[in-house]
């Protein structure tokens, strides 16, 4: 059998969700929670608008309150959010934020996943929970992301 040169191979995925979890486990450990940030990414990007409420509930209730304060350091609080970091606060801040809600939620779960790690919980714990929220489409496409994410790690990359 010849191989083919005259057009650009591909790399097919059966599974990628399985293929995100495989790459997490062969990663160094700075490139797996980099891996882990990417897919928090996708599923806050997933969530329906009417939910992000709901969700930025639950981040803000794992969050120490130096955690809390980098969540209040969000584009165009100027400072004053910061001395007021407090759940109540942000709670009520939220439905404020309009286009940057999403990319809070965003911060507040990056940073409950970190305290998680910190705590004991693993990232392949994350992944179990997070992947199966995601789209067949968003995996694939993720998976992709994350096979970078793997290359530069495995080629030497700064991780």
């Amino acid at each position: 059998m010849a191989i083919r040169r005259d057009r650009p191979a591909a790399l097919r995925v059966l599974d990628a969700g399985r293929a995100i979890r495989v790459m997490a486990d062969a990663l160094g450990r700075d490139s797996r929670r980099e891996l882990v940030e990417l897919v928090v990414d996708a599923w806050v990007e997933a969530i329906p608008e009417h939910e992000l409420a709901e969700h930025y509930v639950k981040a803000l209730a794992g969050l120490q309150p130096d955690d809390l304060r980098a969540v209040a350091g969000w584009p165009g609080s100027a400072g004053t959010a910061v001395a007021l970091a407090n759940r109540e606060f942000l709670l009520a801040a939220f439905a404020g934020l309009g286009d940057a809600r999403r990319d809070t939620l965003r911060r507040a779960s990056v940073l409950r996943a970190v305290g998680a790690f910190d705590a004991g919980v693993s990232e392949a714990q994350v992944l179990a929970t997070v992947l199966p929220c995601l789209s067949a489409a968003r995996l694939r496409t993720l998976a992709h992301e994350c096979s970078g994410l793997y290359l530069s790690d495995r080629l030497g990359g700064e991780n």
